[in-house]
């Protein structure tokens, strides 16, 4: 709207006073207030910007005026609204413009003051107020923890400048917004994006001490200087907890029994939990409880006899996993499987007994076999694959049975065939 109009605007409004409010008055001869004229056509209103943002305008008393009335607009974030009031003559030449927060933010103010002689016209003259008021205080911002750091981003609220008898405005009553970290002053800024009214964005905090609780506030800036500070909000920096140290990996049969002493740092934080793991194949078990004992196990179970894996165990606290301690390859050991094809070998009252080694040794190099004659007492113990019963019963039908046998235990028996000792001996005539 161009200031024409504003003008226009001021004098509808005060001559529709007139004749609604004030009965009319009887008007002097005009040469009674000779310099009335000119004094209006240069009178210019006075002001004051308060510090709590209001603004006073004033304007003189010129002999021979009529009434008074005023009109202003102001740039309420990037738009311009336009206001117009009247004051009959007789009453104070003044009027209190209220831009107070945190209610918003006027970038500026035009503003006049309009009268007339009798027998003159309206003629205002606009004075241009760059009003500005400190930012308000912002609520608590949001602080989300990250390896180390803070990041910290800014709460939006509104600020829009909200009158009764006018609509809201968006207003951009900040440049940019310092947060600060206490103890240790660790600041960083969000720079204001042009053309967005409410606080918006976030930056980290860097050089903090893992395990140090810390005071996070933000406050706004603008040109003219510095809002207040926030309530803080409270965050402990951390770090991933270091690597246990794995102490001991002891397996049987199926399963493995690992053993490790806590993490020597917990990040500053508090480590809720240990994950041991076994590669490859992902079988784990975990601990929760008990995280202050000196040694810590857990048993992984599943796990394949014969089959080389190595051990993880990794901490974990608020912030996360951090480093695993390893443990070096470790094979699974069981007690052997059965031996396979048993073969029995009759020669008179001699019987020799032969066999394949089993399909798994439960990971050691060298096993021994047990070998039994079913309904008699006698035993044969062997490293080969083949072992002789001499002098067997006559007239005796036997089976053999044979185990494998290793540190962590024996297998189950595979069985021959039957046999038959004949009861006498047969001559050759």
């Amino acid at each position: 709207m161009k200031r024409g109009a504003w003008r226009r605007s001021a004098a509808v409004v005060a001559i529709a006073g007139l004749a609604v409010g004030i009965a009319p008055l009887t008007p002097p001869p005009v040469a009674a207030y000779p310099n009335c004229t000119a004094q209006v056509q240069n009178m210019v209103a006075d002001y004051v910007v308060s510090p709590d943002g209001y603004v006073d305008f004033t304007w003189p008393a010129i002999p021979g005026a009529v009434d008074y009335s005023y009109s202003f607009t102001a740039l309420i974030g990037d738009r311009w609204t336009d206001w117009s009031g009247w004051i009959p003559v007789g009453l104070a030449r003044s009027t209190r413009l209220s831009f107070q927060q945190p209610q918003g933010l006027a970038r500026q103010i035009s503003f006049a003051a309009t009268t007339a002689c009798y027998g003159a016209g309206w003629s205002p003259k606009f004075v241009t107020v760059d009003y500005q008021v400190l930012p308000p205080k912002p609520p608590q911002p949001a602080v989300y923890q990250i390896d180390r750091a803070l990041e910290v981003e800014l709460p939006v609220f509104s600020m829009a400048y909200n009158p009764a008898d006018v609509v809201a405005y968006n207003s951009t009553p900040w440049d940019r917004a310092r947060i600060l970290a206490l103890p240790g002053e660790h600041t960083c800024v969000v720079e204001r994006i042009e053309g967005v009214g409410v606080p918006i964005g976030s930056c980290t905090l860097n050089g903090l001490t893992p395990g140090q609780d810390y005071a996070i506030s933000i406050r706004l800036e603008n040109s003219l200087g510095n809002g207040p500070f926030s309530e803080p909000a409270s965050a402990r920096v951390l770090t991933y907890p270091t690597a246990p140290k794995i102490i001991g990996v002891k397996t049987t049969g199926k399963s493995a029994l690992i053993r490790w002493r806590p993490a020597s740092s917990q990040g500053g934080g508090t480590v809720t939990r240990y994950v041991a793991q076994a590669q490859p194949g992902g079988r784990s078990c975990e601990v929760r409880a008990g995280l202050q004992d000196e040694v810590l196990a857990c048993s992984i179970k599943g796990l394949s006899p014969g089959r080389t894996y190595a051990f993880t165990v990794t901490p974990e606290n608020e912030l996360g996993r951090g480093t695993p301690g390893v443990s070096g390859a470790k094979r699974i050991r069981s007690a052997p499987s059965e031996p396979r094809n048993v073969n029995v070998s009759l020669t008179g009252t001699t019987a020799e007994i032969s066999w394949d080694p089993p399909s798994s040794t439960g990971g050691f190099t060298s096993i021994r076999y047990r070998v039994s004659a079913d309904g008699t007492s006698r035993i044969c113990t062997t490293r080969k694959p083949t072992c002789t019963f001499a002098d067997l019963p006559r007239g005796t039908s036997i089976r053999f049975t044979v185990r494998a046998r290793n540190k962590l235990g024996q297998s189950t028996g595979a069985i021959s065939r039957v046999v038959s000792i004949p009861k006498q001996e047969q001559s050759i005539t």
